[in-house]
């Protein structure tokens, strides 16, 4: 991660949507049609979660949301 400021109040609340079901595991079709969007869009939600946090990789965004509360794990057993 870069030197930017990591503010997760710069997210929208949909960029915090996507975010949360990226942490879960949901590729970008599925979140397209969960939000009833395109993909193009999800790409573009993405796109800015990346730019606003100054994080380059899903796995990031991945360990960012679980490491800031934005996504709680919850064990499938």
């Amino acid at each position: 991660m870069g030197r930017k400021s990591l503010r997760v109040d710069e997210l929208t609340p949909r960029e915090l949507d996507v975010m949360r079901r990226i942490a879960t595991g949901e590729e970008n079709a599925a979140i397209a049609k969960n939000l009833f969007v395109s993909e193009k869009t999800v790409q573009n939600h993405i796109s800015h979660i990346r730019s606003k946090l100054d994080i380059h990789t899903r796995a990031q965004i991945v360990v960012y949301a679980y490491k800031h509360g934005i996504a709680k794990f919850e064990p499938i057993w």
